[in-house]
């Protein structure tokens, strides 16, 4: 059971290391979205950009992370 719960906070540890790798706004967003919880909608208003803007924006980074993840 310790080395399941091991390589868990070693994967986490990992793609939280992956994140803060992206670039400005992708790395910011990515953020919000999966780790603080926000929506959308109100990632959108507090950084002042579209849905649409911020959608593009995270998808570039979903990519720019499996890339990193291949590495």
């Amino acid at each position: 059971m310790e080395k399941i719960e091991s390589d868990e906070i070693d994967r986490t540890n990992e793609i939280i290391r992956l994140i803060n790798d992206l670039p400005g706004k992708q790395k910011r967003i990515i953020q919000m979205l999966k780790i603080q919880g926000f929506s959308i909608k109100q990632t959108a208003a507090k950084l002042n950009l579209s849905e649409a803007n911020v959608k593009v924006i995270a998808h570039r980074g979903y990519h720019t992370l499996r890339r990193l993840a291949k590495k």
